[in-house]
């Protein structure tokens, strides 16, 4: 049984969770998920007024750019990681996944001014940037 490092593994982890930020139900349940887990009734109180309060049409603008702000972040984050990882694997693939993660960038920062403009950038994260550096992973196993 060979043992997978968490180095060997943080690319591929890390683009898993920005995948998950591109869900726009996620997005929208911000929350949620947690106070089901959770049957604490101070902390299902603290989150549903949280969560009022992120969803009110005055402060939904803020969410909404910390949210891309999370998100730019996590992405400028993976652009060193793949670097690191791949790139004496597979120069060429490495390259293009790297522009197409600034690429993203760059669509969140003009494309996304409502909630559900994160569905559109959802697929083409998983096509151009997931399913690349997956396959790298498989790649790097096979070495």
């Amino acid at each position: 049984m060979e043992i997978i490092t968490m180095t060997e593994l943080k690319p591929l982890a890390f683009a898993m969770v920005i995948y998950d930020m591109l869900d726009t139900k996620e997005v929208k349940l911000v929350g949620d998920a947690i106070i089901l887990k959770y049957k604490d009734p101070f902390m299902e109180k603290e989150f549903q007024r949280i969560r009022k309060e992120l969803m009110l049409s005055s402060t939904s603008n803020k969410y909404l750019d910390g949210f891309k702000l999370a998100l730019l972040y996590n992405l400028d984050k993976l652009l060193p990681l793949v670097a690191s990882r791949y790139k004496s694997l597979d120069p060429a693939r490495t390259q293009e996944i790297q522009v197409r993660i600034k690429e993203m960038m760059r669509k969140v920062i003009t494309n996304v001014v409502d909630i559900n403009d994160f569905d559109r950038l959802k697929d083409d994260f998983k096509k151009y940037v997931l399913l690349p550096i997956y396959q790298l992973f498989n790649d790097s196993r096979r070495r």
